[in-house]
């Protein structure tokens, strides 16, 4: 993620230290990653029906 987008590294760090964390993001940089689940705000919509 530092190549991405060095802002990026605290967040993603910090989901990882948390068992089974997930982001909550529309930040396209999430999706080059595959270590943290990542939802958008349309999975959210989706999730609260």
């Amino acid at each position: 993620m530092e190549q991405i987008d060095p802002e990026d590294v605290t967040i993603i760090a910090a989901a990882l230290s948390q068992d089974n964390s997930v982001i909550w993001s529309d930040d396209a940089h999430f999706d080059q990653q595959k270590k943290v689940f990542i939802l958008k705000t349309k999975d959210m919509l989706y999730l609260s029906q």
